[in-house]
């Protein structure tokens, strides 16, 4: 089984700009919401378990990671949207 894509793979998959930017900005959403779910489970667990902040204090970077992650992400998105307007205008 080899590790590469070929190229009738990539075609089945082909995307338009304008689908492309919308996959990428659901693809940001949900690590925005698994950021989100980190955060909760932290304090959560905080609230209990005050001393649990020394045991995992790397769950909540683990959550600002992710989020930047997905901030990133609907920037990439935007970016593709703006250079298919950019296309069009051609």
């Amino acid at each position: 089984m080899g590790a590469g894509i070929t190229l009738q793979e990539i075609a089945k998959y082909r995307l338009s700009l304008p689908q492309l930017a919308g996959e990428i900005e659901q693809r940001a959403h949900v690590l925005g919401r698994i950021a989100n779910d980190f955060e909760d489970v932290w304090w959560s667990v905080i609230q209990r378990m005050p001393l649990a902040f020394y045991v995992m204090p790397d769950l909540l970077g683990e959550a600002g990671f992710i989020r930047q992650l997905s901030s990133r992400l609907s920037e990439f998105a935007a970016t593709v949207r703006s250079r298919d307007r950019a296309y069009e205008r051609l």
